[in-house]
C-alpha cells in the first residue's frame, strides 16, 4: 500500500511538474519569438537607411563630378547674354500685364480742402479687358496708376474743394 501511495504520488508531482514545463516552455518560445521579430525589424530598418544613405552619397559624387566649370570666350558671351536677356524679360513682363474679367476697379479721390479720401469700386468695364498699362493710362489721363495687376487696379486723383 505504502508502494502504490508514493506511486501515485511520484505521478502525480512529475505530471504537476511536467505541466509545469510545458508551460514554462511555451512562455520562453514566446518570449525568444518576441525577441527575434524585433531584432529582424531593427535589422531591417537598419539596412533600409544604410542603403538610401549610400544612394544620397552617390548621387552628391555624381553631380560633382558632373559640375565641372569650363571658361571661356563663350561663357563670358552667354553671361553678358542671359543678364540682357533677364532685364529684357523684366521690362517685357511689366509691360505685358494684361487685365483680367475678374479685375475690380478703386478709384480714390483725394479731397484737397478737406483732406478725406474717398474710394468707389467697381467691376472692370467690358472695353478694358485685356488692356495694359499704357492702353488705361490712355484711356484715363487724369488719373494716377497706383497700383495695376492682373486681378486689381487702383486709381487716384487729387480734386480741389470739399467731399
Amino acid at each position: 500500500m505504502k508502494k502504490l501511495q508514493k506511486t501515485i504520488f511520484y505521478s502525480i508531482l512529475v505530471t504537476r511538474k511536467k505541466g509545469m514545463l510545458v508551460k514554462m516552455n511555451k512562455i520562453i518560445v514566446t518570449i525568444i519569438s518576441i525577441v527575434v521579430i524585433f531584432l529582424a525589424i531593427f535589422v531591417g530598418v537598419e539596412v533600409y537607411n544604410r542603403q538610401e544613405k549610400n544612394q544620397n552619397t552617390n548621387q552628391v559624387k555624381n553631380t560633382t563630378e558632373i559640375s565641372e566649370v569650363i571658361i571661356d570666350e563663350c561663357t563670358e558671351e552667354w553671361e553678358e547674354m542671359s543678364s540682357m536677356n533677364e532685364l529684357d524679360l523684366e521690362v517685357n513682363t511689366r509691360e505685358k500685364i494684361q487685365l483680367s474679367p475678374n479685375c475690380s476697379f478703386t478709384f480714390k479721390t483725394h479731397y484737397q480742402e478737406c483732406g478725406h479720401v474717398s474710394n468707389q469700386y467697381t467691376n472692370i468695364p467690358q472695353e478694358l479687358i485685356n488692356k495694359t498699362e499704357a492702353e488705361l493710362q490712355q484711356k484715363y489721363p487724369e488719373w494716377k496708376i497706383e497700383t495695376f495687376q492682373s486681378n486689381q487696379v487702383v486709381l487716384s486723383k487729387n480734386q480741389a474743394g470739399e467731399c
